[in-house]
């Protein structure tokens, strides 16, 4: 009996491609315990309040129908606005959320954000640090982000982050870890 080598070649290929495929495609690991990613779209002034437009993912893979965040924002080491800030809304599992929230601003925030409207400094500081907790369970889980801000050229009073997330924080702050955060 005589194999054609070209096709038991073939028919080899076929089986590694076969064995590759299958073993990729396990169980989907669920995702949990993870902080939310706040991004800030926009930062605006008007008059002396500061407006922010954020959004919210959730990236577990477990929806959190009632959730609070709570916030605060400082640029330059000054706190944006006196006290912590809350949210509350609604994420779908691996879902965002457009949010905002507008309010006095401190006057030395104003102030420095006009210096980069202006051009007399070129960047500023920023950081934002909280918590999101799920209303049902009361679990909670902390998040801290960092970056700079700038001046959007042409649109005066309005401002765009460049930031990332503070894993540190997140690894050594994050509260009441545990395997299900539902």
């Amino acid at each position: 009996m005589k194999i054609d080598i070209r096709f038991s070649f073939k028919i080899f290929l076929l089986l590694i491609a076969f064995v590759l495929v299958t073993s990729c495609g396990g169980k989907q690991h669920k995702i949990s315990n993870q902080p939310p990613q706040i991004f800030i779209a926009n930062i605006e002034t008007i008059g002396e309040d500061i407006q922010f437009q954020l959004q919210i993912r959730n990236i577990n893979n477990i929806a959190i129908p009632r959730a609070r965040v709570h916030f605060e924002f400082f640029f330059a080491d000054t706190p944006a606005f006196n006290g912590v800030q809350t949210l509350d809304l609604s994420l779908d599992g691996r879902g965002t959320e457009k949010s905002g929230w507008r309010g006095k601003a401190n006057p030395e925030v104003i102030q420095s954000l006009k210096q980069l409207t202006d051009g007399s400094i070129r960047d500023l500081d920023y950081r934002s640090t909280g918590e999101m907790i799920n209303l049902d369970t009361n679990k909670k889980l902390a998040f801290s982000k960092r970056g700079k801000v700038f001046a959007v050229p042409g649109k005066p009073g309005h401002f765009r982050v460049a930031g990332v997330s503070d894993r540190s924080r997140v690894n050594h702050e994050a509260i009441n870890k545990d395997e299900n955060y539902h």
